[in-house]
């Protein structure tokens, strides 16, 4: 069942933090080993306005699913929800989602949903914006930002995931975690 944050009660309203761009984390995708899986499930979590990153999967063979309390309406991330429960996705992406949620256990929460939706060997790839370079967390004139590095955040995968590195594809620096959800497939 899944928690509070991603229903939206506590996490901090990121409504307009939401910016109409194709995100970095696509590069992510492209270094991704799916096997033979001929179209791999994407779960963007924390999707913002996903129209420009939706249609870049579509063009590049992933079936997209988007979701976020503050930006979706209601009922597309409860079809979205629904139909990764049945189907569970092959990667969920975190794109600058960690960096607004200024608690540590309601980001390790958002974590832990991720994981909760994931297939056994599929991956959860992060990355964040980390800021102005005044590595001085605190409001901005849209909502949050921790303004940390992306390793700031690598302690926090560990601990939901084990499994976790940090990886570059094409200048993009990001945080890899492959869910076990069962030990001995590994």
């Amino acid at each position: 069942m899944l928690g509070h944050s991603l229903t939206g009660a506590t996490m901090i309203d990121s409504k307009k933090t939401a910016r109409n761009q194709l995100p970095k984390i696509r590069h992510a995708l492209s270094v991704l080993n799916f096997g033979e899986v001929t179209k791999p499930r994407v779960f963007d979590l924390g999707c913002g306005k996903p129209a420009k990153f939706q249609q870049w999967c579509e063009d590049n063979g992933f079936a997209y699913f988007g979701y976020d309390p503050h930006n979706q309406p209601r009922l597309t991330n409860e079809v979205c929800l629904e139909l990764l429960k049945r189907h569970p996705p092959h990667v969920t992406t975190i794109s600058n989602v960690l960096n607004v949620i200024k608690d540590r256990e309601e980001r390790i929460s958002v974590l832990k949903q991720a994981r909760e939706m994931m297939r056994n060997g599929g991956y959860v790839v992060i990355t964040v914006y980390a800021g102005d370079g005044s590595s001085q967390a605190g409001e901005t004139r849209d909502g949050w930002q921790n303004r940390m590095p992306l390793e700031s955040y690598l302690d926090e995968c560990r601990e939901v995931f084990g499994d976790v590195t940090i990886q570059h594809s094409n200048g993009v620096k990001f945080i890899k975690c492959i869910v076990w959800l069962d030990e001995t497939l590994k």
